[in-house]
Formats: C-alpha cells, sequence, structure tokens
C-alpha cells in the first residue's frame, strides 16, 4: 500500500495499529488517514472518530472487504469520506486517491470563511461573507436598496445565494402586484426543490429585472448592479426600515446567522450519528448536497420574513 502511494508521488506514514494512527494525527497535519475496518486493539470505526475529533481537516478514507461494506458506510456517518474494497489493483488505488483528492481541493475551494466583510464594490467577496455598504438586509435574507426617485431594488443576499449554491431558475413577482411586507415575492428553484423570498417591505412592484431569469451568473458575480430582481415603489418605507438591519447591526446579525446555521446542521449530523463536532465548517453551494429535510430547514429558519 505505501510503495503504490509513495510511487505514485505521495508522502506517506504508516503505522501498526489505530492508537498509534492517533498519535501521529496529534502531532501533525496529513491530509489523508486509510484505515482497515479490522484491527485488533482498536477497529477503523474508532479511528473514524478519533480522527475528526482531534483533526477535523482530515479527511479519512476506509479500506473493506465485502463482508463489512455496511460497516464502511456507517463510517462515513462519522465523518470519513470514503472507503474502497479490497482487493484493489495498483492502477484502481491511485486513481480512486486521485479522485478522493480532488474532492478535497474542490471542497477547500469552496469552503466559506465565517468572516463578515462589508463589500466596497459590487462583487462580493469570495471565501467570505458579503454585505453591501449602504444596503438594507431583511431577516429573511432579502437586500433592499433605496434608490431614486424613492424606489427600492431587492434581490436575495449573499448568505443566501452561497448557502443555497447552483440556482436552476428565478420566478420573478408580477409586475404590478401590491405585496405586503412578508408575503412570497419571488423564489429560486435548484432541480426540483424551490426557495421562496419574501419581501422586505410593502409596496407596488414597479419595475422587474426581465434579464436576470437568462442571467442568473449576475446573482453571483453582479448582485447589486444586475442581480436585483425587481423594484418596488414602497407604501410604508420610513416605518419598515427601522426593522431591517444595515451596518454594524447587519454585520453582527450576520455572524449570529452563520453561528445558528452550523448548529442547525451541526445538530442534524449528530441526529445521523454523522459527526461529533457541535459545528461544521460551511462551503458555498452547502445545500446543493443537503437531503430534502436539511433543505426544507433552511428556508423554514432563515428565509421566513
Amino acid at each position: 500500500f505505501r510503495k503504490i502511494l509513495v510511487g505514485a508521488g505521495y508522502s506517506i506514514d504508516t503505522v501498526e495499529s489505530g492508537r498509534e494512527a492517533l498519535g501521529l494525527v496529534q502531532k501533525h497535519k496529513y491530509d489523508f488517514v486509510y484505515t482497515d475496518l479490522k484491527m485488533s486493539e482498536m477497529d477503523g470505526l474508532d479511528v473514524v472518530k478519533g480522527v475528526k475529533h482531534y483533526s477535523p481537516a482530515s479527511d479519512v478514507v476506509v479500506i473493506t472487504g465485502y463482508a463489512t461494506i455496511e460497516s464502511a458506510v456507517n463510517a462515513m456517518k462519522w465523518g470519513a469520506m470514503d472507503y474502497v474494497q479490497k482487493p484493489f489493483t495498483e492502477d484502481e488505488l491511485v486513481e480512486f486517491t486521485k479522485k478522493c483528492l480532488f474532492r478535497r481541493q474542490d471542497r477547500q475551494h469552496k469552503r466559506l470563511s465565517s468572516t463578515v466583510r462589508v463589500a466596497t464594490t459590487d462583487r462580493p467577496p469570495a471565501h467570505e461573507f458579503g454585505l453591501p455598504g449602504g444596503v438594507f438586509i431583511s431577516p429573511g435574507h432579502v437586500w433592499a436598496n433605496v434608490t431614486v426617485p424613492g424606489m427600492v431594488r431587492v434581490g436575495l443576499d449573499d448568505f443566501a445565494r452561497k448557502m443555497i449554491g447552483r440556482i436552476d431558475a428565478l420566478e420573478l413577482p408580477a409586475k404590478g402586484a401590491t405585496i405586503k411586507k412578508g408575503e412570497h415575492l419571488f423564489s429560486v428553484r435548484q432541480g426540483e426543490r424551490v426557495a421562496v423570498f419574501h419581501a422586505p417591505i410593502s409596496g407596488h412592484v414597479h419595475e422587474l429585472n426581465a434579464e436576470l431569469p437568462n442571467r442568473l451568473d449576475w446573482l453571483a458575480h453582479r448582485p447589486y448592479e444586475h442581480g436585483w430582481v425587481c423594484s418596488m415603489q414602497p407604501e410604508h418605507l420610513a416605518d419598515e426600515l427601522g426593522q431591517l438591519y444595515i451596518g454594524e447591526r447587519a454585520a453582527a446579525w450576520y455572524q449570529s446567522e452563520i453561528v445558528r446555521l452550523q448548529e442547525m446542521l451541526g445538530a442534524a449530523h449528530e441526529k445521523d450519528q454523522a459527526s461529533t463536532a457541535p459545528t461544521r465548517e460551511l462551503v458555498e453551494g452547502q445545500l446543493e448536497g443537503a437531503d430534502d429535510t436539511t433543505w426544507s430547514k433552511f428556508t423554514q429558519a432563515f428565509l421566513q420574513a
């Protein structure tokens, strides 16, 4: 095993037991830990749990025979990245490891810091959550920008977009419609799943961004200049703006939303025995790989006005 991966260009440390492996993990940083499931003294499942406790950033790969595939799947629930089934050829092991490395690099590229940065340009910061300067944010993660002459442009904020990830379609409101604060304003679709966004203010839909459904990339790259959904003529602007977040208050609220989402995801995984950690790192497109239950919990907990 060591000879194969060293020959493929990887730097490898090997040990004889799970306890030795956990000892090394506490002293050094590893991208991957490969462990057999069937070992004396400490089995592979305990190694998985230990690695994810001492070094959450390390990915664990389980080596298994046919009779232990069910146990390997159970190990993945505790945080293992994947499993490789014995017997395998040299080429199969190298190709499998290469795929695991690509998956790790892709996840790291999408990883989001819990930092909240006030954006001074139309482009949100990469790998962080961005708040546009001078723009209001609703509790349902819709931004609202007061424009001349007193109209309000709205769109989905950076938190919602980065958590949802891929957006396949966007449904605009009806032009001329009168919508009360907290009512359905627009929605986005990912596959068969829908996320509804609610009006941050009351008013009439004055103008639609008719190009946006055909240029969904604007939501990610130019959200405040080109990625607005509609413009509203407000009815009670002075009263309702006070119920929205802006500036330092918005940044503090964003921070609390990040923690709340981490706790929600951590609780869901603890229930499924998928993680021993109280929180989880956030990645862009967090909900793309989530099940329908998690999607529903997110929309109910974070997108309600």
